[in-house]
């Protein structure tokens, strides 16, 4: 259920209401005024349900990476998707996968943490996507680089 800014995540039938709200929203507090007991956990972010269209480029190293406003480089490519909606704790492995991925020099290490993921990814897919690989996981830890 989505209203506004405010959206119920529970599960149906559930004794206990999730709700997740933008920072900006009044809607908690209106819940308060009403008399509804709320117990606020850690922010945290959403993958919404848009589409992305996000221009690449290659690095110096020759990898590709998402293109700069107001780069000159050409753009090698576009990647347009929806979002993969996944568990919080696969999220949190994957970010904790991208991060190494980054900080480790040696090539088949980063391709060894990368095809962690693939299996995990693929879990989530939706059945209209193609299965993960391990190009697509590294492509995806050089677009989430910047958001974590």
């Amino acid at each position: 259920m989505i209203a506004g800014d405010a959206w119920v995540i529970s599960s149906p039938g559930s004794d206990v209401v999730t709700l997740e709200t933008l920072q900006t929203s009044g809607f908690p507090d209106e819940l308060k005024r009403r008399g509804y007991p709320l117990i606020e956990i850690e922010p945290g972010s959403r993958i919404l349900h848009t589409t992305f269209h996000q221009p690449m480029e290659i690095s110096s190293p020759g990898t590709l990476i998402p293109a700069t406003t107001g780069s000159t480089k050409p753009v090698s490519m576009i990647v347009h998707g929806t979002p993969l909606e996944i568990p919080l704790p696969v999220a949190g492995s994957f970010m904790a996968d991208m991060k190494a991925y980054h900080a480790e020099d040696n090539p088949l290490k980063r391709d060894e943490i990368a095809a962690r993921q693939i299996r995990a990814l693929n879990e989530h897919r939706r059945s209209r996507d193609l299965k993960m690989r391990l190009v697509d996981v590294k492509n995806l830890f050089e677009l989430v680089r910047g958001e974590g």
